[in-house]
């Protein structure tokens, strides 16, 4: 089983790189728990929170196929707003003339079985199991499937945060057990509630360059920002992450923050950063700009705040393009 990171999805700008509108959809696990109740029970039955959950998901989706952008301002969470804003400009998208240039249709829930209602904090989860469609790739029957609403509470009540889809073609033992009304999978994992408040992100503005940066790490765990914005962390992975804010032309700060992580086979410890501008030319879409890697892969220093060049001679590799 696997989740689809959906947040209205789109690529955009180069390999890798998932843009986010307005819904996060991340391969995962899920897991935690709480009082759930059935789609099917009695309306006296739902709780107020589920209730008003409801109404915000049912507000955004309103705003997104009406393609209202006042709306989408009052029912998207604060923190969602901004990420979705930083995404779509950091790729020189305009906001808000491409917010509703989705390849999918928000899904209605009333169809669905609600299997999980989740509380914590300011932090509020439904997760729904059916027959979800949401416009694309539905030819024929539709399977059942997983479906999580997450929402922020602010002082106004809640607000939409974002969804994943949740694929079970491949697990038809877990789409069985959520048939049955089995739900102990659901806890523990990437189910569980995030702590605290959502932090706000810094409001970027429209970059000289569209940059990806990419980390390829295996027995390390890097933290990267780039001109003191965050751009992920990666861990025993090989990511390649969109620069929220692009590069500036010229000089641009690179901060990488290493933890060493342990590993059964040193001899497989490996760390290399490459960072890319977008270009467009016939033979190529990106141009690498910087590539880090050390001679001892043992040896990788627990912090490097480096400079990052983004002109003529970088990208095109000549004083003028």
């Amino acid at each position: 089983m696997f989740f689809v990171p959906l947040f209205f999805s789109r690529f955009f700008g180069g390999p890798g790189v998932l843009f986010a509108f307005l819904v996060i959809i991340s391969v995962a696990f899920l897991g935690q728990t709480t009082l759930a109740a059935p789609n099917d029970s009695a309306k006296e039955g739902l709780s107020s929170q589920r209730g008003a959950m409801d109404r915000a998901y049912s507000a955004w989706r309103t705003a997104m196929i009406s393609r209202d952008v006042a709306a989408w301002e009052k029912s998207t969470a604060t923190s969602r707003k901004r990420v979705t804003k930083n995404l779509m400009i950091s790729q020189q998208h305009s906001f808000p003339k491409s917010l509703f240039t989705i390849p999918i249709r928000p899904p209605s829930v009333l169809q669905l079985r609600l299997l999980k209602e989740q509380v914590s904090g300011v932090h509020g989860q439904l997760i729904y199991f059916g027959k979800i469609d949401m416009g694309v790739g539905s030819r024929g029957v539709i399977p059942e499937n997983l479906l999580v609403l997450r929402f922020v509470k602010e002082a106004n009540g809640w607000l939409f945060d974002s969804m994943s889809f949740m694929n079970l073609e491949g697990s038809p033992e877990q789409r069985a057990q959520f048939l049955a009304g089995d739900i102990s999978m659901l806890e523990g994992g990437d189910f569980a509630m995030p702590e605290g408040s959502p932090e706000i992100s810094k409001q970027v503005g429209y970059p000289d360059f569209v940059g990806h940066i990419q980390v390829t790490v295996r027995g390390y765990r890097a933290t990267v920002r780039v001109n003191g914005v965050d751009c992920g962390t990666v861990e025993n992975a090989n990511e390649t992450n969109l620069v929220i804010g692009g590069f500036d032309k010229g000089q641009n700060d690179l901060l990488v923050e290493v933890d060493r992580l342990p590993l059964k086979d040193e001899s497989k410890r490996f760390f290399t950063i490459n960072a890319y501008v977008m270009v467009k030319e016939p033979d190529r879409s990106r141009a690498r700009i910087f590539h880090y890697q050390p001679e001892n892969m043992h040896t990788v220093p627990e912090r490097m705040k480096v400079d990052v060049w983004a002109n003529a001679v970088t990208i095109y590799g000549k004083s003028k393009p």
